[in-house]
């Protein structure tokens, strides 16, 4: 299996092979990691989850890469 990165930036082709092997050790990562996920949910099935079972961290400086730092800013 190919699969082949452009940078139009760049102007650049890479190519990256994988077996069917590593394919399939990708997908069963991947699976992992969303039933993982899943398990954080209030509601799996409507993908609903309580804002206070994740406590804000202590440490500032990792909200600057943080993808909920509006939610969390709001909240009291």
């Amino acid at each position: 299996i190919s699969l082949i990165e452009y940078n139009l930036f760049g102007n650049e082709k890479t190519v990256h092979r994988f077996s069917y092997k590593e394919l399939s050790e990708a997908k069963n990562y991947i699976n992992s990691s969303i039933d993982s996920m899943k398990r954080y949910l209030s509601d799996p099935t409507g993908n609903e989850a309580i804002i206070t079972d994740f406590p804000r961290t202590e440490d500032e400086w990792k909200c600057n890469s943080c993808n909920f730092k509006k939610i969390c800013f709001d909240l009291p």
